[in-house]
């Protein structure tokens, strides 16, 4: 496996399929901020997958472009009026200086070489414009089911997390990057998930895919998960906790 989780076959399938689109109710709450007075002229999403944050943005630009560095993920993303998509590193974007008004990551800067990447974030930005991070992430509770608890931590005790970066941008790696943040805060949302869906979202995680580098494969690790929550979902959906933290810096 490369140094991008994504990139390996049958990712972009996996990923389209199993995360779930949250991605319109963080825009509509970005969108007081960014663009209080209509719709910007251009956005950039790095890191933007198949697209699901793209899609998302449409509605606060007029035209959006999504880059991704797995170039399957972007083959995978669906083509809409006023969007378009390049394969591209966040830390080395192939667009000209002071391009965009609004520089958007998704679930995605726990991926980035952070000083190469704000670097990178601050040069197409223009003056005045914004950049917005945001993530959501899954609790590990299911509304109703307290002893949930402990088959998430046997999860993950079997499907440890890859390393990534942790922590917010400090106030001292933003300053550097001629970014200070405007606004801060924390979300959170219900998903009402079928056993299914549960299994889709779990192997879509870069926690599934560290374990076929270990020999596994999606098969078994779909199995082995299906089975263990079989008796937590008893053939109905269930509400499982989420919950993020949106930053929007704007660019001095």
């Amino acid at each position: 496996m490369n140094d991008n989780p994504f990139d390996c076959p049958g990712a972009a399938d996996r990923y389209a399929a199993g995360r779930p689109d949250f991605h319109a109710r963080v825009i509509e709450r970005v969108g007081l901020r960014v663009a209080p007075d209509g719709p910007l002229d251009r956005a950039l999403d790095i890191a933007c997958g198949t697209g699901q944050s793209t899609r998302a943005l449409r509605a606060l630009a007029k035209h959006v472009i999504g880059v991704d560095a797995a170039p399957g993920m972007l083959a995978a993303a669906p083509s809409l009026a006023g969007t378009g998509y390049a394969a591209a590193r966040a830390e080395a974007l192939p667009f000209a200086d002071a391009r965009f008004e609004l520089v958007n990551v998704a679930l995605a800067l726990h991926w980035f070489d952070r000083r190469r990447f704000l670097a990178e974030a601050s040069r197409v930005l223009r003056p005045g414009g914004h950049l917005v991070i945001y993530d959501s992430g899954f609790r590990g509770e299911m509304v109703g089911q307290p002893r949930f608890g402990d088959w998430v931590q046997a999860y993950y005790a079997r499907y440890p997390r890859p390393p990534r970066a942790g922590g917010e941008i400090s106030h001292k790696q933003a300053a550097r990057a001629r970014l200070a943040l405007q606004h801060r805060e924390s979300f959170a949302h219900d998903l009402i998930m079928t056993r299914e869906d549960f299994v889709a979202y779990l192997t879509s995680q870069s926690n599934a895919i560290a374990a076929t580098a270990r020999g596994e494969t999606f098969d078994t690790i779909a199995a082995w998960i299906r089975d263990s929550v079989d008796d937590f979902f008893v053939g109905e959906p269930r509400t499982l906790r989420f919950s993020g933290r949106i930053h929007c810096f704007r660019r001095r």
